[in-house]
C-alpha cells in the first residue's frame, strides 16, 4: 500500500499541475510577470512573517520547544489544494 501511494500522489500531482498549466493564458502569465512584487511579498510573508509570527505567539503561550518548532513549521506550510498532497 506504500509503495503504491508513493507511486499514485506525485504522478495526480503532475496531472494536477499539467491541468493547471494548459488553462493558463499567455495574458495571465504575462500579468503575473508584471507584478512580481505582490508575488514577492506574498513569499515573504509566507517563509518568514508567518514562522516569526507562531514563534511570537508560542513564546507568549509559553510552549516547550518541540511544539514551538511544530506550530513554526506548520505556519510555514503551503496552503490550499496543494499542502493535501
Amino acid at each position: 500500500m506504500s509503495s503504491l501511494i508513493q507511486i499514485f500522489l506525485p504522478a495526480a500531482m503532475m496531472v494536477l499541475m499539467l491541468a493547471l498549466g494548459l488553462r493558463l493564458r499567455p495574458s495571465e502569465l504575462g500579468r503575473a510577470f508584471r507584478n512580481l512584487s505582490a508575488y514577492g511579498t506574498g513569499l515573504a510573508v509566507q517563509l518568514i512573517g508567518l514562522p516569526l509570527l507562531a514563534f511570537g505567539i508560542a513564546k507568549a503561550l509559553g510552549l516547550s520547544a518541540p511544539l514551538t518548532l511544530g506550530l513554526m513549521l506548520v505556519a510555514a506550510s503551503p496552503g490550499g489544494v496543494t499542502s493535501n498532497y
